[in-house]
């Protein structure tokens, strides 16, 4: 028996990620920091850990490519591959 629920996780997560890209796409850089990003997630009602941004920021960038990381004292700067 399937649930209303099945694969809801993954589906979430995948919808956190597009919303990440376009935050920085927005962005004339291509960069924020993950504080800003997390303002980002906010606007789009995602209240979810900081962890768990870090957790999607290190998918983008480990398995798809999408961004490049650069920690900076206790910040994580986020950079767009491709602008």
């Amino acid at each position: 028996m399937t649930s209303v629920f099945d694969g809801y996780h993954e589906r979430f997560n995948e919808e956190v990620r597009l919303i990440i890209l376009k935050g920085l796409q927005d962005e004339e850089s291509g960069r924020l920091s993950d504080s800003m990003l997390m303002i980002v997630l906010e606007a789009f009602a995602v209240n979810r850990s900081r962890e768990y941004l870090r957790t999607q920021l290190n998918w983008l960038e480990t398995q798809a490519g999408a961004v490049k990381l650069r920690m900076i004292s206790t910040a994580v700067i986020v950079e767009l591959t491709q602008i």
